[in-house]
C-alpha cells in the first residue's frame, strides 16, 4: 500500500473544509451526480449546474465530484469543453457511473 503525499493530504483537506463550509450545496450536488450516475450516461459539472445552479464557492463543484469518486459511486470518462457560455470553453472532466 502506498502512503498518501503530503499534496494529497493538504488536497483531502480542502475537499473536506469546501464540503463543510457549503454542506448544502455540496450534497443537492452529490444527490444529483448520483442521478445522473444511475442513468448510464456521461455528464459533466454544466450538467450539475443546471440542476442545482451555481455553487456558493468555485470549489464546491470539484468537491461534490470527489467525494462521489472516492466513494465509488462515479468514474473518469474523458474531457470535453464546456458549453456554458461564462465558462469561455474551459475543458470539463466527464464521468460516468462505476
Amino acid at each position: 500500500m502506498h502512503e498518501r503525499t503530503e499534496g494529497q493530504i493538504l488536497k483531502d483537506e480542502g475537499v473536506a473544509q469546501v464540503t463543510r463550509n457549503n454542506k448544502e450545496w455540496v450534497e443537492d450536488a452529490m444527490e444529483v451526480i448520483h442521478w445522473f450516475a444511475g442513468l448510464d450516461e456521461p455528464f459533466t459539472a454544466d450538467n450539475i449546474r443546471q440542476m442545482v445552479g451555481d455553487p456558493p464557492h468555485p470549489n464546491c463543484i470539484g468537491a461534490a465530484f470527489r467525494n462521489a469518486s472516492k466513494a465509488g459511486k462515479i468514474k473518469f470518462e474523458g474531457y470535453q469543453q464546456s458549453k456554458r457560455k461564462g465558462a469561455r470553453a474551459r475543458v470539463l472532466t466527464v464521468w460516468t457511473c462505476v
